[in-house]
């Protein structure tokens, strides 16, 4: 439609960092956690938490890579 719509970023950076390297900072930290995500479901198939305790779900994701390493 031809509209600009602005894009918002709320972070606890230094305000001296260009907004650009926000940017770039951001990208990466998505692209960390979708990569992260999709290996954990996909090849560790890790769909589900077993708690909803952080040491479960470390405890979980241990055991998965002690497993694959044992294959």
């Amino acid at each position: 439609t031809g509209e600009v719509s602005d894009i918002v970023f709320l972070t606890t950076l230094d305000v001296s960092e260009k907004p650009a390297q926000i940017a770039d900072y951001y990208d990466l930290r998505w692209n960390i956690e979708n990569r992260c995500n999709r290996e954990l479901s996909q090849k560790w198939n890790v769909r589900r938490p077993i708690g909803r305790k952080l040491r479960a779900i470390f405890a979980q994701i241990c055991m998965s890579a002690m497993c694959l390493n044992a294959v």
